[in-house]
């Protein structure tokens, strides 16, 4: 009985921890539509019928325990958000927390997260295994990697436009608490973005480049006069 009580006790500190509940179940690869998904229960199957479809084998497995697909969800999940509770300020006259929040029924079907099935049994069950949770964007309150840049390069833009345009090194000393990237960095941090993405390629000598400027369609009315 202790042994029983104390297995159900290290159950709930682990799921707790890892932000989703087991649930009994195996699922195949007919159920499953995100491509790294469906490679894995392909890959790794060990049972040998569907909890979801119903459908079964005599000899070559077929499916996965569903438990293995939630923990590679889930961890897509806690990547890129959290628990509200453990984020966001709480202010019952404002109706309830300071910012936005999704419930697991959201992060399924609205595509915060890639969807992981087309079959609706599979969704419910992902749903059901992330519980009854209020979730938030992991650090709500701040810059996203996409917000960081976009808000360095436009006070860059700024600084040259109207304050110092080539000597950065005489501005004041970055706020060390600021998230966005310093203005004498931001050129050097653009050169390795395009250089991780592969942007840069060689052409062949004597390539020919034409510089053209868009311009509205003639208007008939005007032409006509």
């Amino acid at each position: 009985m202790e042994e029983a009580m104390g297995y159900e006790k290290d159950r709930m500190i682990q799921e707790e921890e890892q932000g989703w509940c087991f649930r009994e179940g195996n699922v195949c690869d007919r159920c499953i539509s995100d491509p790294y998904l469906r490679d894995m229960v392909r890959t790794r199957a060990s049972e040998l019928d569907c909890s979801f479809c119903g459908r079964s084998s005599r000899k070559t497995p077929i499916s996965i325990p569903f438990n293995d697909v939630m923990e590679v969800i889930g961890g897509a999940v806690s990547q890129y958000f959290d628990r509200a509770v453990n984020c966001l300020g709480y202010c019952s006259a404002e109706g309830g927390y300071l910012g936005t929040t999704y419930d697991s029924w959201d992060l399924v079907h609205d595509d915060l997260i890639p969807a992981p099935s087309e079959n609706e049994e599979v969704l419910n069950a992902v749903v059901e295994s992330l519980g009854d949770e209020l979730w938030c964007d992991r650090n709500p309150y701040s810059l996203t990697g996409v917000e960081r840049y976009n808000s360095s390069w436009e006070e860059f833009c700024d600084t040259v436009k109207h304050s110092v345009r080539y000597f950065f090194g005489s501005q004041e000393v970055p706020d060390q608490y600021s998230e966005t990237i310093p203005v004498p960095e931001m050129l050097d941090e653009l050169r390795g973005i395009i250089n991780e993405a592969g942007l840069i390629s060689s052409l062949p000598a004597r390539t020919q480049f034409f510089r053209a400027r868009a311009h509205p369609p003639p208007d008939p009315k005007k032409a006509s006069r």
